[in-house]
């Protein structure tokens, strides 16, 4: 991957909330280069991680909202019936 100018490793940079951590794609991946053979298992493990770990939290939030707002309206509905 050095060829074409790309030094990666198996870690991605997260900068949100104001703030940078660089997160291990697998265990000590900011310290494993990405190299021709292993290109493909490293775009695998970005695109997991972007679909599924990066929006765990708000998909979680999204969530328990719904099913507050449930729950919410189960009582609004059993105490309107009395």
């Amino acid at each position: 991957m050095e060829d074409i100018g790309l030094e990666l490793t198996f870690s991605l940079e997260d900068h949100s909330f104001g703030r940078s951590q660089t997160i291990d794609l697998i265990p000590g991946g900011r310290k494993i280069p990405v190299t021709e053979d292993s290109k493909e298992r490293y775009v695998d493990l970005v695109c997991q991680h972007r679909m599924t770990t990066a929006i765990e939290k708000q998909v979680f939030t999204k969530l328990d909202l719904s099913l507050f707002l449930y729950v919410v309206n189960l009582i609004l509905t059993s105490l309107s019936s009395l």
